[in-house]
């Protein structure tokens, strides 16, 4: 699945938050090792949904994408280049915008309280990160940049994502070329 430039304990060394993104478009091979490690089985869990808004991607036209993560496939939504959008929506952090991915991860919290109690959320959330943690150590890999995000207008965000209103996105992570990768 990915090439042997390094070894696991070695990419969990290296692994940072890099957000010099460039718009050098991301390779195919590049993105299918991303969705690859993303949706590997082993952590299979019905608290969220995850997608990615596409920049630049080689072969993939732009716009938001749902992963189905059992099958590792997904399907198009909306077409157009949603990054800028979304870049405003994380606070005016503009870099973002130069990613070529923008990964969510969404819940539907009213399916949590049901289903979880009180500790749906935390669950949730935890899991969000731990999917957003194997994209980092992928982009460490890859020698991509990878940068994870929580600040955002939840409002706008579900909005952009055309989620519905019990629906609403926890985690943010972008990924792509950088200028540098050290």
């Amino acid at each position: 699945m990915f090439p042997e430039k390094m070894n696991y304990s070695q990419a969990i060394q290296k692994r940072r938050s890099l957000r010099n993104f460039v718009k050098t478009q991301l390779s195919k091979i590049q993105f299918e090792a991303l969705i690859a490690f993303l949706c590997a089985d082993d952590l299979a869990d019905d608290t969220l949904c995850t997608g990615f808004l596409s920049g630049n991607v080689e072969g993939l036209e732009p716009g938001c994408y749902w992963l189905n993560r059992s099958e590792s496939s997904a399907g198009q939504t909306q077409t157009g280049i949603l990054t800028d959008n979304m870049a405003h929506i994380c606070l005016n952090q503009e870099w973002l915008s130069q990613a070529a991915l923008l990964f969510f991860f969404v819940t539907n919290l009213k399916y949590l309280e049901q289903t979880f109690g009180p500790r749906g959320y935390r669950h949730a959330m935890l899991t969000a990160g731990r999917l957003g943690q194997r994209l980092y150590l992928a982009a460490t890999v890859l020698e991509l940049g990878c940068c994870g995000i929580g600040a955002f207008y939840d409002k706008e965000a579900g909005g952009l994502l055309e989620l519905n209103e019990d629906s609403e996105m926890l985690y943010l992570v972008a990924a792509g070329p950088v200028k540098k990768f050290d």
